[in-house]
Order: structure tokens, then C-alpha cells, then sequence
């Protein structure tokens, strides 16, 4: 675990009210699953471009979800995007009917956002936005 201190935060904060996670409470480690990935498109990459994907997925993970939150768009690079607003494809699945939103991380520098949906204490990555084209940065 990383030696990252919470600050606390009032369950009235916006940026809990919209943020990747279920319930503001969630003290869990981000887990990740990569079942609605498509595999077609992971063979466009090479290796440079997943060893960014894996130092960056092993970053996430050494945070909680409230940790995720807090940090913000500034810290570990995370975002919410409109579904309206996306131009990649958009898995269906009773996990995300309720859902409206992406979420994006994407840190300053990245050349690879990692786009899914959160659920729970697991984020379904479905896209990897090599080129920067899934939605307007």
C-alpha cells in the first residue's frame, strides 16, 4: 500500500456526487476487469504502449476508491464522460443500463486512456484510447 494520506471530505462534496464510485464509502483497492475488452483492438498495440497501460493500471490499484476520488482529475487523472459523448464503442450489459456516464483515467502525459465503468469495486475497462479519439480532450 502507498503512504497516501485521505483527507476527509463531507458526503456533500460534487465531486463524490459525481464520481466512479458507488458509494462514497468504498475503502476497497480498485480491482480491474478486462472481459468487455476488445481483443480485435488490443492487436493494433505494441509493446511500449502496454507497458504504459500496465504501470498505469498498477498505479490505480495501489489506491482505494476514495483515494481515486479525492485525488480527482489532477491526481490520478480520472474523468467522467458523457455516453453521448463517446465515439468508441459501448459494451451492453445489465452491469451499465443505469449508467450515463464513462469513466476515463487519463493522466497528464498518457498517451492511453483507459475507458470503462465502475461498478461496485471493480472498473470494467472496455476501451483503450490510443490516438486520443473516443471523445473531445
Amino acid at each position: 500500500m502507498n503512504n497516501f494520506k485521505s483527507k476527509q471530505l463531507s458526503s456533500k462534496n460534487n465531486r463524490m456526487q459525481n464520481s466512479p464510485v458507488d458509494t462514497p464509502e468504498d475503502t476497497h483497492i480498485a480491482t480491474f476487469s478486462f472481459r468487455f475488452l476488445d481483443h480485435k483492438q488490443i492487436n493494433k498495440y505494441q509493446q511500449n504502449d502496454f507497458n504504459e497501460i500496465i504501470k498505469n493500471l498498477i498505479t490505480i490499484s495501489s489506491y482505494t476508491w476514495r483515494d481515486i476520488i479525492q485525488l480527482g482529475k489532477n491526481g490520478i487523472g480520472y474523468e467522467l464522460i458523457p455516453l453521448s459523448e463517446l465515439k468508441c464503442p459501448i459494451p451492453k450489459d445489465d452491469l451499465f443500463n443505469q449508467r450515463d456516464k464513462a469513466t476515463v483515467f487519463h493522466k497528464q502525459g498518457d498517451k492511453i486512456p483507459l475507458i470503462g465503468f465502475k461498478v461496485n469495486d471493480v472498473f470494467y475497462l472496455f476501451y483503450l484510447d490510443r490516438g486520443l479519439k473516443a471523445y473531445k480532450h
